[in-house]
């Protein structure tokens, strides 16, 4: 049942982490700023990440990553790294070691409880990691010019109200985000 829990919650936060930035860069927002995928990605391709964001207008992933000579295996990597890296800070370990842990075949449930990380400080970890994106990705907006510093911050007291729960509960989901970020 412990286990069953664990991936509940695991399952939802990435799906809440990741899949906001997926939504979100089907229409051109934070996905590409400032956040592990792009950050990684930019390094790879040899460029800052506003550059990246400027290159992403005028050509696909697949043709910078073809003009670059950026194999499959190198953007797995990447993903798999930006998918881990919060589990990884959850457990306050560096990502080398949470994927040491995972190559000798611990499971991350397992890593929760040598680290005496409960289901409360779970949800606290996660929304913390989810509210700093949400941060993230509204102070691109309003450097963007496309929302003001009110309505940031009416957003972000409005998550802190409802203690993240519309998200964290999974009631909202991709909703529950997009009605967050008012997309």
């Amino acid at each position: 049942m412990r286990k069953y829990i664990y991936g509940t919650l695991i399952g939802l936060g990435v799906l809440i982490l990741f899949g906001g930035g997926v939504a979100w860069a089907s229409v051109g927002h934070g996905f590409w700023s400032n956040g592990p995928f792009s950050e990684g990605l930019a390094k790879l391709l040899g460029i800052s990440t506003d550059e990246l964001k400027v290159q992403v207008q005028d050509k696909t992933l697949p043709q910078l990553l073809d003009d670059k000579g950026i194999s499959h295996q190198q953007l797995y990597d990447l993903k798999e790294d930006a998918r881990l890296q919060p589990q990884a800070d959850i457990l306050g370990m560096s990502l080398d070691d949470y994927k040491k842990e995972l190559d000798n075949g611990k499971a991350f449930s397992q890593l929760l409880d040598e680290k005496g990380i409960g289901h409360v400080q779970l949800q606290e970890k996660m929304k913390s990691q989810m509210k700093e994106r949400i941060t993230q990705r509204l102070q691109a907006r309003v450097d963007d010019g496309e929302i003001t510093q009110e309505q940031m911050q009416e957003r972000l007291q409005n998550f802190d109200q409802d203690d993240g729960g519309y998200m964290m509960r999974g009631a909202g989901g991709f909703r529950g985000l997009r009605h967050m970020m008012d997309f």
